[in-house]
């Protein structure tokens, strides 16, 4: 979602502070963004109460879902 440069300008931001700005940025395609990057709404929410732990943890149970969905038929 970003690059090295982007990563290191919000090196010492919170996650809910570039969040906002990322929101800003895309408008109406924030959602659809956060979705192709495995990011949805209890991510999101965690992410916003800067809950690093539980952003991490909805964030890889989508990863595993859809890691299970292409390996099992």
């Amino acid at each position: 979602m970003l690059n090295l440069g982007d990563n290191r300008e919000i090196l010492d931001r919170s996650p809910s502070d570039y969040f906002a700005t990322i929101k800003e940025n895309l408008e109406d395609k924030f959602m659809s963004v956060l979705e192709s990057h495995f990011i949805n709404d209890e991510a999101l929410n965690a992410i916003e109460s800067n809950d690093y732990e539980g952003f991490i943890a909805q964030r890889s149970s989508l990863i595993i879902e859809k890691v299970n969905q292409l390996t099992t038929q």
